[in-house]
């Protein structure tokens, strides 16, 4: 489960993100922060960004949507072109970057 942190580090307010109580590998394991039809901004651990064009996968009650990274915002959000309908997207929910590109038939 994706869990967020609030800190003060020097008087400024820091978010952060860890995985708590399963098997996943958090290196590659965000939340959706925003979702602007079909744009969705994804958040990362610092350093753990997925690169540019990897597969991105938002699995929402059980439907799968494919994301594909097209650029970073700061030094721990990607924005991401879903490949289908954001349809019952919603904030928080657990993202898993595949570490490689969409893959075709």
């Amino acid at each position: 489960m994706i869990k967020t942190m609030k800190y003060t580090v020097n008087g400024r307010l820091y978010t952060g993100i860890f995985c708590e109580g399963e098997n996943i590998g958090c290196e590659n394991t965000g939340y959706v922060v925003q979702i602007i039809g079909p744009v969705i901004d994804v958040a990362f651990p610092v350093g753990k960004l997925p690169k540019l064009f990897h597969c991105l996968v938002v699995d929402p009650d059980d439907k799968a949507i494919t994301c594909e990274v097209q650029t970073f915002i700061g030094d721990r959000k990607v924005r991401a072109i879903a490949m289908s309908s954001t349809d019952g997207l919603r904030r928080s929910l657990r993202v898993n970057s595949t570490g490689s590109t969409i893959k075709g038939p």
